[in-house]
């Protein structure tokens, strides 16, 4: 089955009546350290430390983050306002949500060139790459601003500063961040007549399809912010490689697989990320 058609697949499948289990959000996943059948694999572009590009280490995400008295509001705003006179091609001044809330053409761009300014004053800064720049100054504390409106709109005054995390919260090493990878079902969608299982029972049902995320997980069970994980993503079949096919997602997220029965036993997926590896031990049933 092809990406297209696995995408057609899984839109009849959801907008018709069916039988479903669904389970959380997809969220993120890992590279690998062996495989007896290759699947797939992210090349990731090689990226610094982030201890490298932040003259006072790395934080921790073992953090306590609280709204508190800011100290750098200031600081973000003087940014902003730097950056629009570097790069004035990322704004529309002319359409704006308040005061100095100018429309934001290219938000990535923007959200890094925050950050980059941020720098080069001597703050130590960086994005999550949706909306939110973080800044610090020693590695006592650190805090988050969002600095784009959900409209594209830069954002400033008493919404802007989000919260004081202590100690500093980045960056982080996401070799450090990672303490497992949850390979499961976050949903099994079945033809009429056919029970979906539960996420977690592991079992395929002939005339279902599987849809598995692999999720890098802290300590404390809560996934790791993707802009820490990246891209960095390998799949393969440890065993049963004969028992289900594995398909791409159809929206080209690497951390999520669509899994097609194909024999009846046992399977291990496995995914790996940042050198962390889990594995979902699952089975594909008659009914």
């Amino acid at each position: 089955m092809s990406i297209a058609a696995a995408g057609a697949l899984l839109c009849a499948m959801s907008c018709s009546a069916s039988s479903s289990s669904s389970g959380p959000t997809p969220a993120a996943s890992s590279p690998a350290r062996g495989s007896s059948v290759s699947i797939s694999a992210a090349s990731p572009a090689p990226s610094p430390s982030p201890a490298a590009v932040c003259r006072f280490g790395n934080g921790t995400l073992e953090t306590e983050c609280r709204r508190r008295g800011e100290q750098f509001e200031t600081d973000v705003n003087a940014a902003i306002d730097r950056l629009a006179e570097h790069h004035p091609e990322y704004f529309d001044v002319a359409n704006t949500a308040g005061p100095g809330e100018w429309r934001v053409l290219q938000p990535h761009p923007y959200l890094a060139g925050v950050a980059d300014e941020l720098r080069a004053v001597g703050f130590c800064a960086e994005t999550d790459e949706a909306s939110v720049v973080s800044v610090k100054n020693s590695n006592d504390l650190s805090e988050d601003y969002n600095v784009l409106l959900p409209t594209d709109h830069v954002q400033r005054g008493n919404r802007v500063y989000q919260q004081t995390c202590t100690p500093a919260s980045f960056p982080v090493e996401a070799k450090d961040a990672i303490a497992y990878v949850r390979v499961a079902f976050y949903s099994v969608q079945c033809e009429d007549g056919i029970t979906a299982p539960r996420n977690g029972a592991n079992e395929l049902p002939f005339g279902c399809r599987g849809f598995v995320t692999a999720t890098p997980k802290q300590r404390n069970n809560l996934d790791v912010p993707r802009h820490i994980v990246g891209n960095d993503i390998t799949w393969w079949m440890e065993r049963g490689s004969d028992k289900v096919i594995v398909h791409d997602y159809p929206d080209s997220n690497d951390f999520n697989k669509i899994l097609v029965p194909q024999n009846a036993g046992v399977y291990q997926l496995c995914a790996s990320s940042h050198g962390v590896v889990g594995c979902q031990d699952a089975e594909v049933l008659y009914r």
